[in-house]
């Protein structure tokens, strides 16, 4: 693949390919999606954008590794990652927007978001409701934050009360947001 020296776009949405140690990717890509792989990242220095879904085993473990390679991640999107966000992500000074779903895996300390350099950079976030609303400090602390996502809000019943509230409050606090957006989840096994 190093041959492909313009390409700048690759996406392997299908689980069963996996470049072998042996196939380099090329050093012109800027975006690179993968499904469930065990492709390497590190060496792609120029890369701006990296989407990982369902990502396990070695994928999971050597993401902390990649993270403190590329430098230059403009955007993060973690699908179905299921491990606490890697501490690399905090050091990501260039990083304008991440996604990041587990599913309701992570919680309570697992569901941290590290302080560091990114909190200058984030302009959007994609977390899931109640990750976002156990980081509102963190939040707060991006001035150049302006939109969030909130995956798998509770449903409004007389129980979810109290949440709804307590978001309510923290925006009417937060003026430097400019958008606030919702977005129920497919999974029948999600919590609401």
């Amino acid at each position: 693949m190093q041959g492909l020296s313009q390409l700048q776009s690759l996406e392997l949405t299908v689980r069963q390919i996996v470049l072998g140690p042996g196939v380099g990717l090329p050093p012109s890509l800027t975006r690179l999606v993968f499904v469930c792989s065990g492709n390497p990242v590190e060496s792609l220095h120029h890369l701006q954008v990296l989407e990982i879904s369902q990502p396990i085993g070695e994928v999971a473990v050597s993401l902390q590794q990649a993270l403190q390679a590329l430098t230059g991640l403009t955007g993060l999107f973690l699908e179905d990652y299921t491990q606490p966000l890697p501490q690399a992500a905090a050091r990501l000074g260039r990083l304008r927007w991440l996604y990041w779903h587990s599913w309701g895996w992570c919680r309570g300390p697992q569901a941290a978001l590290q302080p560091g350099p990114w909190q200058r950079s984030l302009r959007c976030c994609v977390l899931e409701f109640h990750v976002a609303m156990a980081n509102a400090a963190f939040l707060e602390g991006c001035p150049q934050l302006e939109r969030i996502s909130f995956a798998n809000p509770p449903y409004c019943s007389s129980a979810a009360s109290g949440l709804w509230d307590a978001l309510w409050a923290w925006a009417a606090a937060a003026p430097w947001l400019r958008c606030l957006d919702f977005m129920a989840s497919d999974d029948p096994g999600s919590e609401r």
